[in-house]
């Protein structure tokens, strides 16, 4: 379709409804978003339901221009420990520690006047918490958490078959793992449950994926391990060629290449000790080892039937 204009012709614009490259009504939405955007006025009301009738908003506005363009929570959410919450003495309980009042919160509590020099020493300390409160709920509600929940003790689990125990090997190489208790205490425990463990002390200091993987078809060599276990993630001494990581982490992420490379198809377990918390009470001993947690994650996505 072609028009040609003369020069005193406003300019005219033409759109079409079908497409042989979109769905049809993908197609005609577009017709009629070309017409809006070019100044022809759309009849919406046929295209949008009645109830809820559709509300123009405001777009964003350009990122450079440094101007908020995020919803106003209402002023009357409670976002603090005032919060709101209960009657009408704990607002004002509330609203006379934010102003620091020592007259509103003195009526508040009913005390009598010679009380009142304590409150002032208090009401600073009390206002402070406040406000402490209040910022750490707002940037509580921006953040992902990870909730341990307690579940009841299960059955005692039953292991067949090989598994293959990765430990790592001590700070000067040598062909033996490092004298871990969790190493003892792993292996004790795959015994115990039937299965029979397979250790391989595994150098962190970086050896190479094909290396790896030729080290691990030889231990497994005449066998098809049920299970993998490493114990890399224990190792937290610097990486000689990358400092900025611990020798355990660079490990793992060459262990899971090498797992692939060497054709060996058993899940892999990853042991950390210390690494995350579980309660209040559980202290948090090697932060370091979390971020195996976050290689898990996405490994476990990336190749789900590897991740144990």
């Amino acid at each position: 379709l072609r028009h040609n204009a003369t020069a005193d012709e406003p300019a005219r614009l033409a759109t079409a409804v079908l497409s042989r490259k979109q769905p049809d009504v993908q197609a005609f939405t577009r017709a009629l978003a070309q017409l809006h955007t070019s100044g022809t006025a759309v009849d919406w009301a046929p295209w949008f339901p009645v109830d809820p009738a559709p509300q123009p908003v405001d777009l964003p506005t350009y990122a450079f221009q440094r101007e908020r363009y995020w919803l106003t929570p209402d002023p009357g959410t409670p976002t603090s420990a005032s919060g709101g919450h209960g009657d009408g003495n704990d607002t004002a309980f509330w609203d006379a520690v934010e102003r620091e009042d020592v007259e509103a919160l003195s009526r508040t509590l009913g005390s009598p006047a010679e009380q009142r020099p304590v409150l002032g020493e208090l009401l600073p300390t009390l206002s402070a918490w406040l406000r402490q409160d209040r910022e750490r709920s707002v940037l509580a509600s921006w953040r992902y958490q990870s909730a341990w929940l307690r579940l009841p003790e299960p059955a005692r689990p039953a292991l067949q078959g090989t598994w293959l125990v990765l430990a790592p090997a001590d700070g000067e190489g040598a062909d033996h793992p490092v004298d871990h208790p969790a190493v003892r205490t792993a292996l004790r425990a795959l015994s115990e449950h039937g299965a029979e463990p397979l250790l391989q002390s595994v150098s962190t200091a970086g050896p190479g994926r094909e290396a790896l993987a030729r080290q691990l078809r030889e231990a497994t060599a005449g066998t098809a391990p049920a299970g993998i276990l490493s114990l890399l993630p224990l190792d937290e001494t610097a990486h000689p060629g990358h400092p900025e990581l611990p020798g355990g982490l660079a490990a793992t992420t060459v262990l899971l290449q090498a797992l692939d490379e060497a054709g060996l198809d058993a899940p892999l377990w990853c042991l950390t000790q210390g690494a995350v918390a579980v309660s209040a009470t559980d202290p948090l001993t090697s932060p370091a080892q979390a971020q195996t947690w976050g290689l898990g994650r996405v490994a476990a996505l990336e190749h789900p039937h590897r991740w144990g």
